[in-house]
């Protein structure tokens, strides 16, 4: 008899080999994740997902590459890249399916090269995406990084036909900082650290390997154990997987239902000949599985923890809700008026219940987070760094509850979005009640993913309608209560106000959002300076290659203008004032929106503009690939 038998567990729980019935997606693995669907959305050229050995990278690449839809997406993966160019090529037309064995010894370089755009080029043209998966590529020798370069440089006119994802150890993103690679680096325009499990991840992690192994409840991992894990481990889940092994070997060997603190000191002890300090006992031992209740314990964790950190962020997002459910009365008045202190009295700070989209505002600013699926949209103000909770407000959304995508779709779109101007009932039919704020739908981002349509507002209803009974669905506009709309209008801008839209409100630790705000604060400060400076080629250094300006202007035409410009300052004084950051809905830490009033003073020319930059951040830092004024 072995420890499944007596257990009743169907199956090794920490086996080391690679199977995808026991993944765990941690907080690190999905920002990855979600970072590499941005990658092939866009098109983009380079990713590269970096993390120490153990951390998960090879799993991550794998889970990736199989939730592809073979129909839409050719992939390769090359897991091993020590070879030479030669070698290198044929591995990718064979992975592509476009080499056959019998032609390999006498295909040249040459015409493997050619083989292998045209293929791309052709697939792309049906519609297709190819990506090219490199594991291990602190691996690549200097000839064969060189080489993936030029790979990079497959496109058409307007997009990448080929996109490359590189997973590597630390060890190679300081080896792009020198002076060889940096044309690398320059290409790189997604970057993600892959992290370890944090301490409470590493209970889930070691609960839901369980579960998948068949386990009913026989055995369990007391709080302390866990504890002494994480601190061997330090979150990475190979070595977790060889103590948690040998921690079912050590209970097996003495009937014990509950690996407890003494059974990883043994087990580290005779199974790795490693010894550690015997701390103090905790008379208080909670037991994450416990042998009588185990069934029910399961049964309900089974169904909670293969995301439990998305529902934590959503159950602190549904305090929130609570916590705004009074409403401070307001004046009536005209759009833009700011209202008395008296009014705008947040009910309760809440800084760690922040919403993942909002990184920073101009101070006093009130913000609009528009919840879908609770038909909810919640007031925030920012005061002292913080944003505030105000109240929140019941609203009718589009009929079609997905992301808006093309006009006549009946769907509200999801993103961060701007207040363009304030139509008043006098301009609109009485359809639309107190009036309407014009949001700037499609935005940069929107037409980027190519969705289309328009005329999405924030507005009243009839007088005779009632928002609850009569109006549950719209054409995609957000219509809230004509006198709710008369209070916002007391709060907000006509112009230039953010309104997020989500399907379902998540939030973010402040201090992260602390640390973004500080990086796009830095990066603006720097890009203002520059520009006064009149160093043209600096300044340009700012802008990405697949840059898309005002009236759709590309990089080459902007960089054009701005030698030609220059050449008639004498100064230019640039001031920036009512800045505000915010990140799309599940672009977190990727792609974030400045927006500010630009006041531009030179020697023959001035200006000022509502404008908004679109930045994305990439080895080198944050860059700006897009711009729209307001």
């Amino acid at each position: 008899m072995d420890y499944l038998e007596y257990f009743r567990i169907k199956e090794k729980p920490f086996e080391s080999t690679f199977n995808p019935q026991f993944y765990y997606e941690s907080i690190s693995h999905k920002e990855a994740s979600d970072h590499l669907r941005f990658l092939l959305r866009h098109r983009e050229g380079f990713a590269l997902i970096y993390g120490n050995k153990g951390v998960g990278k090879t799993t991550l690449a794998r889970l990736f590459l199989s939730s592809l839809d073979k129909k839409v997406y050719n992939a390769v993966h090359i897991e091993d890249p020590v070879m030479d160019e030669i070698t290198f090529l044929k591995e990718i037309l064979k992975g592509f399916g476009i080499l056959k064995p019998s032609d390999e010894e006498r295909a040249s370089k040459k015409l493997m090269f050619d083989k292998l755009r045209y293929f791309l080029l052709d697939e792309f043209e049906k519609g297709k995406n190819n990506l090219l998966v490199i594991d291990n590529a602190q691996l690549l020798s200097h000839e064969l990084l060189q080489f993936v370069r030029i790979l990079s440089n497959f496109e058409t006119d307007k997009e990448k036909i080929l996109s490359i994802v590189l997973f590597a150890e630390p060890e190679f993103v300081e080896r792009l900082k020198e002076p060889e690679h940096a044309n690398i680096a320059q290409r790189i325009t997604i970057m993600y650290q892959l992290t370890p499990l944090r301490l409470e991840e590493v209970a889930s992690y070691i609960q839901y390997r369980l579960i998948k192994a068949g386990s009913k409840g026989l055995v369990g991992f007391d709080s302390n154990a866990v504890k002494r894990i994480y601190e061997f481990s330090q979150g990475y889940p190979a070595t977790i997987n060889k103590l948690c092994e040998d921690c079912l070997e050590i209970a097996f060997s003495g009937s014990e239902p509950t690996v407890t603190e003494k059974t990883v000191r043994l087990a580290l002890k005779e199974k790795q000949g490693v010894e550690i300090e015997v701390k103090k006992p905790i008379v208080s031992r909670r037991i994450y599985i416990t042998t009588s209740l185990g069934i029910l314990v399961i049964a309900a964790i089974a169904a909670l923890v293969i995301n439990w950190q998305y529902l934590s962020s959503i159950s602190k997002f549904r305090r929130f809700q609570d916590m705004v459910s009074q409403k401070p009365q307001a004046a009536v008045s005209t759009p833009g008026q700011k209202p008395s202190e008296k009014v705008a009295k947040p009910v309760a700070p809440a800084p760690e219940l922040v919403p993942s989209s909002f990184i920073f505002a101009d101070n006093d600013e009130y913000v609009l987070l528009c919840e879908k699926s609770s038909r909810k949209l919640f007031l925030y103000r920012f005061v002292k760094d913080k944003f505030i909770p105000v109240k929140s407000y019941p609203c009718s959304i589009g009929a079609n509850k997905k992301d808006k995508q093309k006009s006549g779709d009946r769907a509200t779109p999801e993103g961060v979005f701007f207040t363009t101007k304030f139509i008043s009932k006098k301009e609109l039919p009485g359809i639309y009640g107190y009036g309407a704020f014009v949001l700037n739908y499609p935005n940069f981002i929107d037409k980027k993913e190519g969705k289309t349509g328009g005329g999405i507002w924030l507005n009243g209803h009839h007088p005779d309608k009632d928002i609850e009974r009569d109006i549950r669905e719209t054409n995609g506009s957000i219509i809230i209560d004509n006198n709710v709309l008369k209070e916002i209008a007391s709060y907000i801008k006509p112009s230039g106000t953010p309104v997020v839209v989500v399907n379902q409100a998540q939030t973010s630790d402040i201090k992260k959002q602390h640390e973004i705000r500080k990086e796009l604060q830095a990066f603006l400060d720097e890009w203002r300076k520059v520009w006064e400076s009149l160093d043209t080629k600096r300044h340009l250094q700012f802008y990405a290659s697949d840059y898309r300006g005002i009236n759709g202007i590309d990089f080459k035409t902007f960089k054009e203008n701005k030698e030609k410009v220059k050449k008639t300052k004498q100064f230019i004084q640039i001031t920036l004032d009512d800045v505000a950051f915010f990140t799309p809905p599940g672009y977190e830490g990727i792609i974030a929106i400045a927006r500010f009033h630009q006041t531009y003073h030179s020697n023959n020319f001035n200006d000022r503009q509502t404008k908004l930059l679109y930045l994305r951040k990439g080895i080198s830092g944050w860059i700006i690939f897009g711009e729209e004024n307001l």
